[in-house]
């Protein structure tokens, strides 16, 4: 069961206990994260390590 919330830049996201957090979602998160770091330190440093 998934719960919607609002996330601090305004969009929605949907929240997941993690013990029934299915696959795909922690996938989408993971990449989401990769993003937003590579973004951060503008390198392919995370991006090799994949």
């Amino acid at each position: 069961m998934s719960h919607v919330i609002h996330t601090p830049d305004g969009g929605t996201d949907r929240y997941w206990p993690p013990e029934t957090m299915p696959v795909e979602e922690t996938i989408v998160r993971v990449k989401r994260l990769n993003k937003a770091l590579c973004l951060l330190l503008g390198a392919n440093v995370v991006q090799s390590a994949m």
